[in-house]
């Protein structure tokens, strides 16, 4: 969305790579995920990463990690609630409650510099 960051940092990164391979892949796609605003999203296990599940587990109940991953990303797409579902096949499902809404972000502008700022409604500017 048009709120997406295009940064990369040295604890997270964006990614194109969901079939994860270990932790960090894990974390990468938290991050992809919060980033771009994205509701829900299905990414999998590689084949050979045996402890997946439990990795998915780890990080998906880390209300501390998923929280850290948060503030990495634009204000406009972190998250209020996130729930991961997963199944011993290794499909991975993340479910995000955005912090705003669409109702929320209607009056948002964005300028040229990238800075944001709300038009007040009620002005006739």
């Amino acid at each position: 969305n048009i709120f997406a960051a295009k940064e990369n940092f040295e604890y997270v990164q964006l990614t194109n790579n969901f079939k994860v391979k270990n932790t960090q892949d894990i974390k990468n796609v938290y991050y992809t995920v919060f980033n771009s605003g994205m509701t829900t999203f299905t990414f999998y296990c590689a084949s050979g990463y045996d402890n997946c599940i439990d990795d998915v587990n780890y990080i998906s109940n880390n209300q501390k990690l998923l929280s850290h991953i948060n503030n990495f990303v634009p204000v406009f797409n972190s998250f209020k609630n996130v729930e991961t579902k997963f199944d011993n096949l290794g499909k991975v499902t993340i479910n995000t409650v955005l912090t705003y809404n669409d109702e929320d972000l209607e009056g948002a502008v964005v300028v040229a510099s990238g800075a944001r700022k709300f038009k007040n409604k009620t002005s006739n500017h």
